[in-house]
């Protein structure tokens, strides 16, 4: 016999299933790779009063290459995790958890993505 914290989800469960609402995985938009990291690298820099103002083209392809299995959630914790490891004002390879910085293989330069005044790109 179903407990009545069981039957209180499922009932809430339904109350809140009237419209499903479906979002892509991250790794099916790239767009938002883009937007959702200059949140993030604004967010965590401010937050732990980090001077971080630069986000080098090897680690936005990097980024754009990464398949996200963990979706948003992995994006935030990649790029809090690089503002606290960054020793200078700028990500570098070692920051980042893609094998060490490294490009995934047949990844090219994020040419072309549009980037706020407060966060440069520089050629690593």
């Amino acid at each position: 016999m179903p407990s009545e914290t069981d039957l209180l989800r499922d009932d809430l469960f339904y109350r809140i299933s009237t419209i499903t609402i479906h979002v892509p995985p991250l790794r099916e938009r790239n767009e938002d790779i883009q937007l959702l990291t200059e949140h993030f690298l604004h967010m965590y820099a401010q937050k732990y009063e980090r001077p971080i103002t630069a986000f080098l083209r090897r680690h936005i392809s990097a980024c754009l290459a990464h398949p996200w299995p963990g979706n948003v959630r992995e994006l935030q914790n990649v790029i809090e995790r690089a503002v606290l490891l960054a020793k200078d004002i700028r990500i570098e390879p070692i920051d980042l958890p893609f094998d060490n910085g490294a490009l995934p293989e047949g990844s090219s330069p994020a040419a072309g993505w549009d980037v706020p005044p407060n966060m440069t790109l520089e050629r690593y």
